[in-house]
């Protein structure tokens, strides 16, 4: 009896120790424990006689007292971080998971994707990069207006085909030679939002081609527009002004010409006196003419034959007549075939006086006035 009673432990004592191993239980089923420890541990018992079983001193029972630890009531934060160690193939929980499980898939091997067929598209490519190949685009454009084809042209700079300075100057000369005024006006408009509507022979061309088609006001507005001019300029905007029959316009150019300090050429006043003989501005052109010696210029057989057109619309034909004499040249056929044409228009000279002149032509054929 004293042996059993000495075992027995105080009900009082063991009320309090069974509610301190529910309270450690409790705490315990929070955090796992490796299961090779199979023992409870407890490192604040008060029984003295109740020391904590050891694996070397005692053989361990076939099924685990516990699967938990039992953590320190003062400590529990120490003491689960000992009795939890990592393990190598544990799955991840918590705030890891997510970077763990992408680290993963990151380690995976990566299939090839499969290749896709894209003939197709690689045609579509081709045929883009054929479409707006800038070389292609103005041969096909040259080609066009070559066959007559101006309107093609426009439509497929319309769709976005982009002209280069060949292409302009090609439709420009064929607008103008076309007389078509819509065609050249659209051109114009290209031309005005390219990155040459600063060169000047293009510029000259679309005046050459508004006066041709007999719109002067908005060749006016391109001459005046230019960033430069060349001699060019001034000789396009007399020949379109007197051709379009404003030779005042012309004689007005050239007298802006000369203000600004350019010196006229040979060829100027040619078309100066042409400008006089349309307005039978007979004086004006005389003067023009003996005005070439100021600038050193020898008069050709093309500034006497627009003298003989002076005289012979404003009707004086014996001064044409007279001026031929004077001059100590040999006239050639076209002069007189000239001066016999307004002979007939204006009805001055009998057929007496047209045979006349025809004898003096063949006498200046052999070399001597008759």
């Amino acid at each position: 009896m004293e042996n059993y009673s000495s075992a027995i432990v105080p009900h009082s004592l063991q009320n309090q120790n069974s509610m301190e191993l529910k309270l450690h239980s409790s705490m315990a089923s929070l955090e796992p424990v490796p299961r090779k420890l199979n023992t409870v541990i407890s490192s604040h018992s008060k029984f003295p006689h109740f020391s904590p079983l050891k694996p070397s001193n005692c053989s361990l029972p076939s099924t685990p007292l516990c699967s938990y630890a039992v953590p320190d009531s003062k400590n529990p934060t120490t003491n689960s971080n000992k009795v939890q160690p990592r393990r190598k193939n544990a799955t991840p929980t918590g705030c890891f998971a997510q970077k763990t499980q992408t680290s993963w898939k990151e380690n995976l091997p990566r299939e090839p994707k499969p290749k896709l067929d894209n003939t197709h598209n690689r045609v579509d490519q081709n045929c883009q990069n054929a479409l707006f190949d800038a070389t292609t685009l103005n041969v096909n454009l040259i080609e066009l207006c070559e066959e007559g084809k101006l309107a093609e042209a426009l439509e497929l700079m319309g769709q976005g085909s982009v002209a280069d300075y060949g292409v302009f100057l090609v439709m420009l000369n064929l607008c103008e030679g076309t007389r078509s005024l819509e065609s050249g006006k659209r051109v114009h408009e290209f031309l005005r939002r390219s990155r040459f509507r600063g060169e000047v022979e293009l510029n000259n061309r679309l005046i050459g081609m508004y006066g041709k088609c007999g719109n002067m006001n908005i060749a006016r507005k391109v001459f005046d527009r230019m960033p430069e001019r060349n001699m060019s300029s001034w000789h396009l905007m007399i020949i379109g002004y007197t051709e379009n029959g404003a030779g005042d316009d012309a004689l007005l150019v050239f007298q802006e010409m000369k203000e600004a300090g350019i010196r006229p050429e040979s060829e100027t006043f040619a078309l100066v006196l042409a400008a006089c003989a349309r307005e039978e501005a007979v004086e004006e052109g005389l003067l023009h003419f003996e005005s070439m010696k100021e600038y050193g210029i020898v008069p050709t057989m093309e500034h006497y034959m627009e003298v003989i057109n002076i005289l012979g619309n404003a009707s004086q034909l014996n001064e044409a007549e007279e001026f031929i004499e004077s001059k100590p040249f040999q006239p050639e056929d076209d002069i007189w075939e000239a001066l016999r044409n307004f002979a007939r228009i204006h009805g001055d000279m009998d057929d007496e006086k047209l045979k006349g002149l025809s004898g003096q032509r063949r006498s200046w054929r052999c070399g001597f006035w008759a």
